[in-house]
């Protein structure tokens, strides 16, 4: 074999081992497309998926927005029992039923059903009242005392927290949901009913199952969350 035909037989081994290499090399990029295909496809489906059944509230109006003008009203009520509160929650007054339909209307987009829509509309309403309501301390807990009906607050724009769990209950209530008052010593929220929120939100997992609570007073407090100190308080659910 002569200098040439070695030198041919020389380039012709290093091109096949070139071709040899080439397959050990493509399963590696493969694999990395993959992943990151699977990273994106994640990254796509997540937060249509945290968005769909936890929704958020795309807007929450002002009071400003809801209540164009001021009205003098006068039908506070005197409260005797913890279930005199019930007396105050009108779901069908008409005010009352306009502001909730704003709220929930202007806070959540179309597309959502059944619950999930309910949630969104719940946590617009209850940040509505928690933003746009002044709490006022009233130095008597309201027994004996009076309590003013969701009209009159959100005419005044500030109540203490009977008044602010009264006009939460009266919304919420207003879309549909149940509501209860809960009594702690002192103080006075509410829990609303949604069975299919996620179960984050419960007050727990058995005995109040779909129940959430809501304390529109606690102004750094998110959906569901209440202060620290009255979770654990000796409480009456009415």
């Amino acid at each position: 074999m002569n200098q040439e035909d070695m030198a041919h037989l020389g380039h012709h081994e290093e091109s096949n081992e070139g071709h040899e290499e080439e397959p050990k090399k493509r399963p590696f990029l493969y694999t990395i497309l993959s992943i990151i295909f699977v990273m994106l496809l994640i990254l796509s489906i997540v937060p249509i998926y945290s968005i769909k059944f936890d929704p958020m509230p795309k807007n929450i109006p002002t009071l400003s927005d809801v209540v164009t003008e001021f009205k003098e009203v006068n039908n506070s009520f005197e409260v005797k029992t913890q279930k005199d509160y019930y007396k105050l929650l009108n779901a069908n007054d008409p005010f009352v039923k306009q502001v909730a339909v704003k709220v929930a209307t202007e806070g959540c987009s179309d597309g959502l059903g059944g619950d999930r829509a309910k949630l969104c509309q719940a946590k617009a309403i209850y940040y509505f009242v928690r933003d746009n309501i002044k709490y006022i301390s009233d130095p008597v807990f309201p027994e004996d005392d009076y309590v003013e009906t969701a009209p009159e607050v959100l005419y005044t724009g500030g109540s203490d927290c009977d008044g602010m769990a009264i006009l939460l209950a009266n919304l919420e209530a207003a879309i549909g949901l149940p509501t209860r008052f809960v009594f702690v010593p002192r103080h006075v929220y509410i829990w609303v009913y949604i069975e299919d929120a996620p179960k984050k939100y419960f007050v727990d997992k058995t005995d109040n199952y779909g129940w959430i609570r809501l304390d529109a007073t606690c102004k750094q407090c998110e959906f569901g969350v209440i202060p620290a100190e009255n979770v654990d308080k000796e409480k009456v659910v009415v």
